[in-house]
């Protein structure tokens, strides 16, 4: 991130948009390796472009960023498109959002590179309350995904290492918006209108950056924090896999079994969840010129999930056409809570003006 843009959302008034931690406000690995390119959105609502994407930009990761959306309140009766509507991948330089819901009639929900992804335990996937995500995506799609990384587990590990306070090491979760506001420096923006929309619809902007933003953080936060844990005094081991249900090691002591989370309602399981504030989505203020690529085609005119109208001006996406594509221009709840060696062509982003972070593979 910019140290201009980090320091312009500090200075902005506390609640305002221009406050928030956003996934637009980031610079990615550019071909000639700086860090100056946009951040990009592959939005997909078909089998066949979420196939392409995730071959072309995805599967040679080591580490991602992963989330879900799907109607609020939604029944298991109501099948997979309202249970997963919206898978969101992100890396260093790209996010995915696959629009489940949204795919065709007689497509195919699951593209083949997409299940082999999610199930290669050598891809370690990054996530808040990933077993709940996880759970979701073999209930509904027959995913049964490997290398979950839950981020609550080595935030708890790096914080409470540096205090020596070994004991406060558990696998409570932690909200998302707590840790990115401790390790980013900023607020992450969770406002409820957002959060309970319908996901089965095109996404309007609103939908796409709060979906885009909370896939992001994972990852850039992981980058962070296992940052931190190679410059402890005492380097403790990376938490395992989530679905292995080891314990989690620190210098001194390990975590017992016992301590591991139960399944429980997701609002409930995150730490500090209370303590979060709904609030009207804010009137979408970043401009996403040549940060949005919609895979297949122009959607229909967006509907915004606030009262507020969007800056048409701002918000409107230039649509970047890449290599071999046609591009046509047109743009979980669990909220709270939402790891690739790194190929040598795509280094990490700059996760902050404080700490630039590597991107490590799960030992």
């Amino acid at each position: 991130m910019p140290d201009e843009a980090f320091q312009d959302a500090k200075k902005a008034a506390e609640g305002t948009p221009d406050s928030f931690w956003k996934y637009t406000m980031y610079r990615g690995p550019a071909e000639d390796g700086t860090l100056d390119a946009k951040v990009k959105v592959h939005y997909c609502t078909s089998s066949r472009t979420t196939e392409r994407v995730i071959k072309q930009y995805f599967m040679n990761e080591k580490v991602l960023g992963l989330d879900l959306e799907w109607v609020s309140n939604a029944l298991k009766s109501w099948g997979p498109r309202k249970n997963v509507s919206l898978i969101q991948l992100a890396s260093p330089s790209r996010i995915g959002l696959f629009h489940i819901a949204a795919f065709p009639a007689k497509d195919t929900l699951v593209a083949p590179s997409l299940k082999k992804l999610l199930e290669d335990p050598e891809i370690t996937k990054v996530g808040v309350w990933i077993k709940g995500d996880c759970t979701r995506l073999q209930s509904f799609l027959d995913i049964k995904t490997r290398g979950q990384f839950e981020l609550s587990h080595l935030y708890k590990l790096v914080k409470y290492s540096k205090t020596g306070e070994h004991n406060l090491v558990n696998k409570k979760l932690v909200a998302l918006s707590t840790q990115v506001k401790e390790t980013l420096g900023l607020p992450l923006f969770k406002g409820s209108d957002v959060r309970t929309s319908d996901w089965t619809k095109p996404l309007n902007m609103n939908q796409i950056i709060y979906s885009s933003s909370d896939a992001y953080a994972t990852v850039q936060a992981f980058a962070v924090l296992n940052h931190q844990r190679e410059n402890l005094e005492s380097v403790p081991p990376l938490p395992h896999h989530a679905e292995l249900n080891l314990p989690i090691e620190t210098p001194e002591i390990v975590v017992p079994e016992a301590t591991e989370e139960q399944e429980p309602d997701p609002e409930a399981a995150v730490e500090d969840s209370a303590a979060i504030q709904d609030q009207a989505v804010p009137e979408a203020k970043t401009a996403l010129e040549d940060t949005l690529v919609r895979e297949d085609g122009p959607a229909p005119e967006d509907e915004p999930v606030s009262d507020a109208q969007p800056d048409a001006g701002n918000m409107a996406p230039k649509l970047e056409k890449l290599p071999g594509e046609q591009i046509t221009p047109a743009p979980q709840s669990k909220r709270d809570g939402k790891p690739s060696s790194k190929t040598n062509s795509e280094p990490p982003s700059n996760p902050g003006p404080r700490a630039t972070a590597e991107l490590n593979s799960q030992p």
